[in-house]
């Protein structure tokens, strides 16, 4: 009886430890890398599975319009240099360099720089489907030359600790009034373009809080967006450091604001 009862928990430990391996081996397997197993990043989310993560290595890479329409996860190692400047055309824009259409995507450390005008460094909007993306985390980039550094149509996204440069807007959150934008988290960024963030098209029950914003206008909460919180920001504007405009119930505190055109408009 003893020999049985030590035969099975050999059997069990056997078992213990493949299971083990097989495990690791399937975390591993999750892991795509650019360039080492696909040459580009539009080939490295094409060919990943729901729930993976993509590294991309540093380096130049002469890509627009990426559209990642999967829930992934894209992390950069080391300098990587997304420019969309080569890849669209005049006559012909894309909509962005990074155009997420999927729920629950992750975008952090990639610098992104150049598009046309009337574009975005990176949007969450499903366009061709009209839908709304929720649930994504772009965190750590630098957003640099474009219409619109990140453009936000959706809910529950977390915009954290991007440093903007050079663009028109840094962060738009809500398109038209169809195109919402609630529950969002914007936290922790730097913003030195012409204007910082936007609340636009009753986008309601947005965070913005502990940004850095030096640029001409500050944030801009416009055209019926309500019970917003605007909470230890640091403004210092050529114009208004917060301009409110048809909107109502926003909860405006703790902000430090230094403007040639008044503090709150």
């Amino acid at each position: 009886m003893r020999l049985k009862a030590e035969s099975v928990l050999i059997l069990i430990l056997l078992f213990s430890v493949s299971t083990t391996a097989f495990d690791i081996q399937s975390v591993r397997a999750v892991t795509i890398r650019v360039p080492d197993d696909y040459l580009t990043i539009q080939e490295a989310i094409d060919a990943a599975s729901p729930g993976e993560t993509i590294i991309v290595s540093g380096g130049f890479y002469s890509e627009g319009e990426i559209e990642i329409y999967k829930p992934l996860t894209l992390i950069a190692n080391g300098e990587v240099i997304v420019d969309g400047e080569l890849v669209y055309l005049p006559w012909d824009p894309g909509q962005a360099v990074f155009l997420v259409t999927a729920n629950d995507v992750t975008i952090k450390g990639f610098t992104v720089v150049n598009t046309w005008s009337g574009e975005a460094g990176i949007l969450l909007y499903d366009v061709k489907n009209g839908r709304h993306v929720n649930n994504c985390r772009i965190e750590q980039n630098m957003i640099q030359h474009h219409d619109f550094g990140i453009f936000v149509i959706g809910f529950e996204n977390v915009i954290r600790e991007n440093s903007f440069s050079h663009n028109m807007f840094d962060v738009l959150l809500g398109g038209k009034r169809a195109d919402v934008s609630g529950f969002n988290v914007v936290e922790d960024n730097l913003m030195s373009s012409t204007i910082g963030i936007i609340v636009h098209g009753n986008s309601n029950h947005n965070i913005i809080k502990k940004n850095s914003v030096l640029t001409q206008a500050g944030i801009i909460l416009h055209d019926g967006t309500h019970d917003n919180t605007i909470l230890r920001n640091v403004i210092t504007a050529t114009g208004t450091g917060i301009e409110i405009a048809g909107s109502n119930n926003n909860t405006i505190r703790r902000n430090v604001i230094s403007s040639k055109n008044g503090g709150i408009h």
